[in-house]
């Protein structure tokens, strides 16, 4: 992947900016639908408007109601956005899951026609809305509507939101260590979020987090870890391999393997990558290889691919697949899940 710019990124901050600005300044629009794949996005920016759309007047519990999709009906969304505010300047209704909500586009009527001291958030969680019917189309497209699609970030977009994440509570992070955090969590920003708060408790400000205390703090174990069993791999190091695969076959430790197999995944794709993009001429030397991939360490990363050519990974992503799968319940056919790590290291290492 190549790096870019961060438009995700950049749009995300400039909406939070504007929002700020437009209830400070109370110029609002009477809907707001907040959707998409990052939960994250969408609950920072309801919590804007939970904590200052009202303030922290006596009156706030009478003029800010929360409704559930799979609870309400439309006639409760419009009784109560048609009702008036109590001793303040605005009223807001917020109509949580609305994913699960069945007559979102009912609604249209009162949107056509929205009461003008209410503001209505609408927070469409996990996906977009499918605009298959007029009516959501008539909705999404309403001049009274403001609406957010809240995606996905790229890998850079979050490894670099993590080192601005730590970097508000006064603490560092090197590059390695958030790669590493990325790499253990993914891309589910929630998740990171409430890893960095845990991690910032326990550190002081103006400390350094190194890829041991990421390690230790999601696996409590700075020896054992994917980075290590990576390591160990990269080395075609048999008897490590096995001593870590070993450790997260403990029953204390097995609800560990996703995590494992999600670093491990991440990891292979990267060599496919690596090879794919070296068949192209575009990678002709070790420098050119970070234009296209986040790696933890460079010099470890170049041994692996000289053991893991793209046929081999290609077999070993469909075994993490399968394990993964069979991790979950899948096809299991009587093998327990300390014979499925068994397993998995065998044949990643034959």
């Amino acid at each position: 992947m190549r790096r870019t710019e961060m438009p995700k990124m950049e749009l995300f901050k400039e909406r939070i900016k504007k929002l700020k600005s437009d209830i400070a300044q109370k110029q609002l629009k009477p809907v707001y639908i907040l959707m998409g794949e990052e939960s994250y996005f969408i609950d920072v920016l309801l919590k804007e408007f939970e904590e200052n759309l009202i303030g922290e007047d006596e009156f706030k519990e009478f003029n800010q109601t929360v409704l559930y999709g799979k609870e309400a009906t439309v006639e409760d969304v419009i009784s109560i956005t048609r009702s008036y505010p109590m001793m303040a300047d605005r009223r807001l209704v917020i109509l949580k899951e609305a994913q699960q909500f069945k007559d979102l586009d009912m609604l249209e009527t009162y949107i056509t026609k929205p009461v003008s001291t209410t503001v209505l958030v609408i927070c469409h969680m996990h996906k977009m809305i499918e605009a298959k019917k007029t009516k959501i189309k008539n909705i999404l497209a309403s001049k009274n509507v403001e609406v957010f699609r809240a995606e996905r970030l790229e890998e850079n977009d979050i490894i670099d939101w993590i080192k601005i994440h730590f970097s508000r509570k006064k603490i560092r992070i090197d590059s390695k260590a958030a790669i590493v955090l990325y790499e253990l969590i993914g891309n589910d920003m929630m998740r990171l979020y409430s890893e960095i708060e845990k991690m910032s408790i326990s550190l002081e400000p103006g400390s350094e987090v190194k890829v041991e205390e990421i390690s230790g703090s999601v696996f409590n174990s700075k020896e054992y870890g994917p980075f290590e069993l990576q390591t160990a791999l990269a080395n075609n190091n048999h008897e490590r391999a096995y001593k870590i695969m070993q450790y997260f076959s403990q029953p204390r430790n097995i609800d560990m393997l996703p995590v494992i197999i999600a670093g491990l995944f991440s990891f292979f794709c990267k060599i496919m990558t690596f090879h794919t993009e070296a068949s192209r001429n575009n990678i002709k030397q070790e420098s050119d290889i970070r234009k296209f991939l986040n790696v933890y360490d460079l010099k470890e990363f170049v041994k692996a691919t000289r053991i893991y050519d793209f046929g081999r990974c290609k077999k070993i992503i469909h075994l993490l697949h399968q394990t993964d799968m069979k991790f979950k319940g899948v096809d299991m056919a009587g093998t327990d899940k300390t014979g499925l790590v068994k397993e998995l290291v065998y044949h990643l290492l034959h």
